[in-house]
């Protein structure tokens, strides 16, 4: 996915100007760029048009986003719903919650759950969903270090089997090393 020349401008403001950059198809990429770049309204621009190019894509955001009113188990088994049938939607949903280490949490509601739990879920949600592009919005910020490193491989392994293309923001360049194919800097 190549964008060239890219400016956003909200409420008068520029937020990005004249930005290009190139993120391959079928591998895992970073852009490092510091706190008030851009980041942010960047992947939300790049899911709305490649949404409107009719690509999949799925959004593991900074906050977790969750339905309050669903349990962990139905946060993540409602997106699959429409493409799946019920009982291999609630199937991949156990398997990526158990991969994120919350078996146990299932039948939880997300006001019962940690930070580090509900962005969890999220990726949960995220990596269950069979996109064509996955966008990470510093996704693994609540997450303790030991569990961060076994979701992040997780993570890899899922990228690469379903070769899915994966941008992933971030300040944080150890994260960057660890999960991605290549590692792009902005200023």
């Amino acid at each position: 996915m190549k964008i060239e020349n890219l400016t956003i401008e909200i409420h008068g403001k520029k937020i990005l100007s004249d930005f290009s950059i190139e993120f391959p198809d079928g591998k895992i990429t970073a852009l490092i760029a510091p706190s008030g770049f851009g980041k942010t309204t960047l992947l939300n621009w790049i899911c709305e048009n490649e949404m409107k190019k009719g690509k999949s894509v799925s959004f593991a955001f900074q906050e977790p986003r969750l339905l309050e009113s669903a349990t962990v188990l139905e946060n993540v088994r409602i997106p699959l719903s429409n493409i799946f049938s019920k009982e291999e939607a609630e199937e991949k949903s156990v398997f990526f919650l158990t991969k994120m280490g919350l078996s146990e949490k299932i039948s939880a509601f997300p006001q019962k759950l940690s930070g580090g739990e509900k962005q969890r879920v999220s990726l949960a949600r995220a990596l269950a969903y069979p996109s064509e592009i996955l966008l990470l919005d510093e996704s693994f910020n609540s997450i303790d270090e030991i569990t961060k490193k076994k979701i992040m491989e997780f993570t890899k392994a899922v990228a690469k089997n379903e070769k899915r293309t994966v941008i992933f923001v971030t300040h944080d360049e150890r994260e960057a090393e660890f999960l991605c194919d290549e590692i792009k800097k902005a200023d």
